[in-house]
């Protein structure tokens, strides 16, 4: 079985709904499937997802958490930066989980959606956006490359 993550497609269109940077410890949450869906990344985690009766060590990844998927997430400490946006041509029914190889490169990009956001300037959800297609397009080129080298 193949599995197309959200950053492999190329129609995917959204509303980003908010930027946020949490930063928890020793939390249990769950989560019935929320309306919306979330893109995250976790830069300093000791977290696990459990989904779909699977277990996921989610430390330094990025997840997309599809919109009415279920799940817990069990936290010792979780620092991360999450983008929630509707999403009006993907749709999926599982996390979807990428570890990539240069997780600072992807930090950046969630601090700078978060530093548009934040800021509220004329112009922020578009600057806000095209940070989240930059973060699928690294992501995708970063898959790519992966694929081929295996």
């Amino acid at each position: 079985m193949v599995i197309v993550l959200i950053f492999e497609r190329d129609n995917v269109g959204f509303t980003i709904l908010d930027v946020l940077e949490l930063h928890q410890e020793n939390r249990r949450y769950t989560n019935q499937g929320r309306p919306f869906s979330a893109l995250s990344f976790r830069y300093d985690s000791d977290t696990q997802i459990e989904c779909a009766g699977r277990i996921y060590d989610v430390s330094n990844t990025l997840c997309h958490f599809p919109a009415h998927v279920p799940y817990n997430r069990i936290t010792r400490r979780d620092n991360l930066i999450v983008i929630h946006f509707e999403s009006h041509t993907y749709f999926s029914n599982q996390l979807e989980m990428f570890v990539p190889k240069q997780p600072q490169a992807y930090e950046q990009l969630f601090r700078k959606a978060l530093d548009y956001w934040n800021a509220r300037q004329s112009g922020y959800r578009l600057r806000t956006a095209a940070i989240l297609y930059q973060i699928f397009a690294l992501a995708h080129d970063e898959k790519k490359v992966c694929k081929t080298i295996h």
